[in-house]
């Protein structure tokens, strides 16, 4: 039950958040920051170009956000379990890295 009301929370609070981010408002949930030019984690700041994934490890009672570089190094590693609208900071994590991942493509296929 609690994943559909997660599901349901984060299509109803994504576009809004999607369109503030886009417009440059950064998104803040529990220790991190995103904005349009990268993601913040507590101290630690990345540009979007050097992030390569974001993963949710899924466990009993356990939800863990694991942020890795372009290179497969792991940039930061979070319990996210009783953080609010967790979802919705993921879903545009994903969106950003996506814009990032064909913006590559469109210089590479430039530049060749």
């Amino acid at each position: 039950m609690g994943k559909s009301i997660t599901d349901k929370i984060t299509k109803l609070l994504l576009p809004q958040a999607i369109q503030r981010f886009s417009q440059g408002e950064p998104l803040t949930v529990g220790p991190f920051t995103a904005s349009l030019s990268g993601l913040q984690y507590k101290e630690q700041s990345f540009l979007w170009e050097k992030v390569g994934r974001c993963t949710l490890l899924e466990g009993p009672r356990k939800l863990r956000l694991l942020l890795s570089a372009s290179n497969g190094r792991q940039l930061a590693e979070h319990d996210c379990l009783q953080i609010p609208n967790f979802s919705v900071l993921t879903a545009v994590i994903d969106n950003e890295l996506e814009r990032v991942r064909k913006e590559r493509k469109g210089h590479a296929s430039e530049n060749a």
